[in-house]
């Protein structure tokens, strides 16, 4: 969903001179229908002189539930059987006779003479002196000389009460290029004040609500589209618009309220309906969101951004195989970006697919010099950990050959400790304990650092050095149940089962761990027997 076209905002000079025809106190009238000063008696003379009781409908007669037997008394006629010359649709016979009552019913001729007043209670009135002086502001602006219109503006502000005058300042600042956003905020707030403005003024607070979707203010521009709402206005684009607001403040649900209203008051509701998905998926309503996309897929099958929600609401009900496939359709459409890719990389990895994984998570960096390696980087230690060391070798050096400058300290340092677990996986354990020694001596708070060192100590037998630094990785904050687990494991392999013993229990204690449990059982029995 685009932020809204300025060609939305409502003509100026049509809409200010139907306020001055309509809502003016002493101007001439072009019909008496629109005039503030119709009397009801006038109204129901006309309703009663225009409305001969020929067929009418049921939507167009019905009443009240709770009024027909009042408002037949009001009239003081008697209602005549319909005529049988009179072809009615089927069932429509018995709400005639309470339809011809009732459009000359005192509360009939109330509410139309309330109907028609609707339109200036949303206007502001325009005093009969100040006329000329709205006029020669809308001439000014038709005809472009924007910076005259301002200034006259300015010169009559104090003497023209309008509401009129700010709101068209408003306008001017609003469609301006580029837009005076501010100027036009502060206008439209003028026209809106309650002591020198017009609070139930629509057209403003739909134009305020503009300004501040286009400033991405979605809760000010969602308040100031209720308020337009609550006064009248209701189309697809306001219901529309409020549901984008309340979509990106996070409220899913009035989101999917909204747009389901936008729906159905547009002629083509296909971008509510799309917007709709998203409120759905912000619910994690996956099902309902994905047959909305697909539905919008096979009508058009080349539209990735379809392809793209579609793989969201797969990963959403966990079948990563369709996610997949989906993506991978946005990879061939050429519309695949880092966050896709990622995702996409993700899914291979935690399926297997490894030389695939590693394929994208380069793609998506090479998409761009700032994309996050942080993905590839997780990936690249969970592959080290399973083993996976050719994969992880080739991502590696794909890491530092695109990304061989720009990376952070933490993602640097993160590669190099991915290197050194492959070297001491391949067996190079000397190099492997110089280079923890030096990245030790560099950060003597390193807890991986020193656990990785522990281990390839133990590697070469030199215990007494490894158990050490498993003690010093003990006391790291968020190391002690690693490192007290591996050195209980440690001395339990030296056959060291009373030592290791308060250990494993002491790792339990920091994190449980069935596994750990069950070992701390066959330690306890081995220590037991090695006691006999």
């Amino acid at each position: 969903m685009t932020t809204p076209n300025h060609t939305l905002v409502s003509l100026v000079a049509p809409a200010a001179l139907l306020v001055l025809g309509c809502a003016s106190k002493g101007a001439p009238q072009p019909e008496p229908v629109a005039s503030v000063e119709v009397s009801p008696s006038d109204v129901a003379a006309a309703v009663t002189a225009s409305t001969a009781p020929t067929g009418p409908s049921v939507n167009d007669a019905a009443p009240e539930a709770d009024e027909p037997t009042a408002t037949v008394e009001e009239t003081g006629e008697e209602m005549d059987a319909p005529s049988s010359e009179v072809e009615a649709p089927a069932g429509a016979d018995r709400y005639r006779p309470i339809a011809e009552g009732y459009i000359t019913s005192a509360a009939f001729q109330r509410r139309f003479t309330d109907g028609l007043l609707a339109v200036t209670d949303i206007e502001p009135s325009v005093d009969p002196e100040d006329i000329k002086d709205l006029q020669k502001v809308i001439e000014l602006i038709g005809a472009g000389d924007e910076e005259k219109a301002l200034q006259l503006i300015a010169r009559k502000t104090s003497k023209v009460s309008s509401a009129l005058l700010p709101f068209l300042e408003g306008q001017i600042h609003y469609q301006a290029d580029p837009v005076r956003y501010e100027q036009a905020i502060a206008a439209f707030e003028r026209a809106l004040d309650e002591f020198e403005g017009f609070p139930r003024f629509q057209r403003a607070w739909f134009n305020l609500a503009l300004c501040h979707y286009d400033q991405e203010n979605w809760k000010e521009a969602a308040a100031a589209l209720k308020q337009s709402i609550m006064l009248g206005r209701v189309d697809s684009l306001t219901y529309g618009l409020l549901g984008g607001c309340l979509l990106r403040g996070g409220d899913y649900e009035g989101a999917e309220t909204a747009f389901r209203s936008a729906m159905m008051l547009a002629e083509e509701g296909l971008q509510w309906r799309l917007a709709l998905g998203d409120s759905l998926m912000g619910q994690e309503r996956w099902t309902e969101a994905y047959r909305i996309f697909a539905s919008a897929v096979e009508n058009d099958p080349g539209n990735a951004m379809h392809w793209r929600k579609m793989g969201r609401c797969q990963s959403g009900l966990k079948d990563f195989e369709k996610a997949a496939e989906c993506f991978a359709i946005m990879t061939r459409l050429g519309a695949a970006d880092e966050g896709v890719l990622n995702l996409l990389a993700d899914i291979y990895s935690n399926q297997g697919k490894v030389d695939l994984a590693v394929e994208h998570y380069l793609l998506a960096l090479e998409q761009s010099g700032s994309a996050n390696p942080s993905r590839a980087l997780t990936s690249l230690d969970r592959m080290v950990r399973r083993g996976e060391l050719e994969p992880a070798k080739t991502l590696i050096s794909g890491i530092e050959r695109v990304r061989a400058e720009g990376l952070s300290e933490e993602d640097r340092y993160r590669l190099r400790m991915a290197k050194i677990k492959v070297a001491a996986s391949e067996g190079d354990v000397a190099t492997n304990i110089s280079t923890l020694e030096q990245l030790v001596a560099e950060n003597p708070m390193d807890g991986e650092a020193l656990i990785l060192l522990a281990q390839a100590l133990a590697t070469s037998k030199r215990l007494e050095e490894a158990f050490l630094r498993y003690e010093t990785a003990a006391d790291l904050t968020g190391f002690e149940a690693r490192a007290t687990k591996l050195h209980g494991e440690l001395l339990t392999k030296e056959k060291r089962y009373e030592e290791a013993i308060p250990l494993l229990k002491a790792s339990l204690q920091y994190e449980e761990n069935d596994k750990v449990a069950r070992f701390l059982e066959l330690v306890e029995k081995a220590a037991r027997q090695s006691a006999r």
